[in-house]
């Protein structure tokens, strides 16, 4: 670290600690008031290490936070980005507001994914900010509510007037500090089938929605199969699975209903698009054979793969920090998973990464943890990589 820049990992694990033990659970999982007080703990700490600060209502009294560290303009600037929302507490094997650190873990929820990246990213803006460095393009840091359900609040930010456009966005999930700079996407798709009730005695006045939508679900395969032709170099082929099926009144009437919910994880070589084709083509080829087959789909929730090049200068920049702290290259992955990192890279028209503190299998589970030398680690990373983009 450059003598006049220096990261605090005391503080890094003080603040972390303050954001795992405000409650944040995203309110369409748990009830509440979901990132609320979390958010204005985050607002509160950027003001007082003299960022300028934006509170972006989103819904319900919920928030985004931004903070900007301004620069020159000469260069486009750089965000760092959070969420600030976590999944539910209930049946955690720990208290899940009791950060507590053993063996060099920092348990609690949120630790992981993703409040340990955030906690990193605050201190830096600190560092940077007390350096007295100039920079020559805009530091930012965003924190979005809404991550884990809908992605309401990064669809929100893009919508921010930033004085100068971004050159590039570092969105901190937890990869392992890894470089990802793919990822799958996803569909959540709904099947209805619609039938005709009648009494079960005769089942031939009517019609049976159930039993439809059981000659889709044999023809899924067949999607499966189209789809796995298509792969990528980080991210293989396209998922997809039956998630959810509900049909069917009580026992003595033929069902006159049926639905069933669909995932699919795109590639940016099958896209939404092209799921949907697939599957539209399967039941038209069935509806031709059996004019009782009246089936319609609808997406419920879609986001796109990421797909950043490795040529991209933050993406170069990132390896060559990585390098210099831990003496070998960083591996470049794709995640299988999906975060809000495409949705800034189309808003911003910005390439955007992911890399963050923390193990992937932890988040979300019942003894949460981060390992607090990746969170420092972490720190150091962006402190560097902010420095190379905007100062150097």
């Amino acid at each position: 670290m450059e003598k006049s820049l220096r990261i605090d990992n005391n503080e890094t694990i003080s603040v972390l600690k303050k954001l795992v033990s405000i409650k944040s659970v995203n309110p369409d999982i748990e009830s509440g008031e979901g990132e609320i007080e979390v958010s204005n703990f985050i607002a509160e700490y950027l003001k007082k290490i003299g960022l300028e600060v934006h509170s972006q209502e989103v819904k319900d009294g919920r928030f985004n936070v931004i903070g900007i560290l301004k620069g020159s303009g000469e260069r486009k600037g750089l965000m760092f980005n959070g969420h600030a929302d976590t999944v539910g507490v209930r049946n955690m094997t720990i208290d899940p507001l009791k950060p507590i650190v053993e063996n060099g873990k920092l348990y609690g929820r949120g630790s992981c994914d993703m409040k340990a990246a955030i906690a990193a990213m605050m201190v830096t803006l600190k560092a940077l900010k007390e350096s007295g460095m100039s920079l020559k393009g805009d530091l930012i840091i965003s924190t979005v509510v809404g991550e884990e359900f809908d992605n309401v609040g990064a669809h929100k930010l893009v919508g921010f007037h930033f004085s100068k456009p971004l050159g590039a966005v570092i969105v901190g999930e937890p990869t392992s500090l890894q470089l990802a700079i793919k990822h799958k996407g996803y569909i959540n798709i709904v099947i209805e089938t619609k039938g005709k009730a009648a009494h079960s005695s005769v089942p031939e006045k009517g019609i049976d929605a159930i039993e439809k939508m059981a000659k889709i679900i044999v023809k899924l395969d067949e999607m499966k199969e189209t789809a796995s032709k298509k792969s990528n170099d980080l991210l293989g082929s396209p998922k997809m699975n039956t998630s959810m099926i509900v049909g069917g009144r009580e026992w003595s009437v033929i069902p006159d209903q049926c639905v069933l919910k669909v995932k699919v994880r795109t590639i940016p070589e099958y896209n939404t698009g092209d799921a949907m084709k697939d599957l539209r083509k399967i039941i038209a080829d069935l509806s031709s054979k059996d004019p009782n087959i009246k089936a319609s789909t609808s997406i419920s929730l879609d986001g796109e793969p990421l797909d950043t090049s490795p040529n991209e200068p933050i993406v170069k920049s990132l390896a060559q920090i990585f390098e210099k702290l831990k003496g070998s290259k960083p591996p470049i992955i794709g995640v299988p998973y999906a975060t809000d990192a495409p949705i800034f890279a189309k808003g911003f028209g910005a390439p955007t990464c992911v890399i963050g503190p923390g193990d992937i299998k932890q988040a979300h589970t019942v003894d949460e943890y981060v390992m607090t030398r990746e969170v420092a680690d972490a720190a150091t990373i962006y402190a560097l990589t902010a420095q190379k983009l905007l100062c150097t």
